[in-house]
């Protein structure tokens, strides 16, 4: 019984860490109100990470994607919205969250993976 406590505490942590929600600490460097698909990026100033979000909160079940473009805009704005704050925080990653809402990315990748060797 203690390992079933156990494995269910664990389960109900990974979902509340996973949840595209903004965290407590996060700054908010951009949010893209799109009607089909919000998208918000934040920077985790703790972990030196900048975060993409996605809500997929639509009446579609939540099957937004998300385009190059869109994305890019979205890092196009938080960064420079961290210049202009003159956060002295040096970021060392982007985290992007679930890749099925980047179905560009999800090609690109395949494509490459297909070219390679190993």
């Amino acid at each position: 019984m203690p390992f079933r406590r156990a494995a269910l505490w664990i389960s109900f942590s990974a979902a509340i860490l996973m949840s595209p929600r903004v965290q407590a600490d996060d700054i908010v460097l951009h949010a893209a109100k799109d009607v089909e698909c919000p998208v918000a990026v934040t920077a985790d100033k703790k972990w030196h990470v900048l975060k993409v979000r996605v809500s997929p909160d639509n009446t579609d079940g939540g099957r937004c994607r998300i385009d190059k473009e869109k994305t890019q805009r979205a890092l196009t704005f938080a960064f420079r919205a961290l210049a202009e704050s003159g956060d002295p925080t040096r970021y060392e990653s982007v985290f992007l969250g679930r890749i099925e809402f980047y179905k560009w990315l999800s090609r690109y990748l395949v494509v490459r993976a297909r070219g390679h060797q190993d």
